[in-house]
């Protein structure tokens, strides 16, 4: 994963609702990466 798509989602992560951005039952794989992004 290149670092700006990482960027991109970490912004996606927290645009999005706390109760909506959480979990993402469209893409169960991008969340992980969120979590990571959010974590470094």
């Amino acid at each position: 994963v290149t670092t700006g798509d990482g960027y991109i989602l970490t912004l996606q992560r927290v645009h999005a609702p706390p109760h909506g951005g959480r979990h993402r039952p469209d893409k169960p794989g991008r969340p992980v990466l969120l979590q990571h992004g959010v974590t470094m």
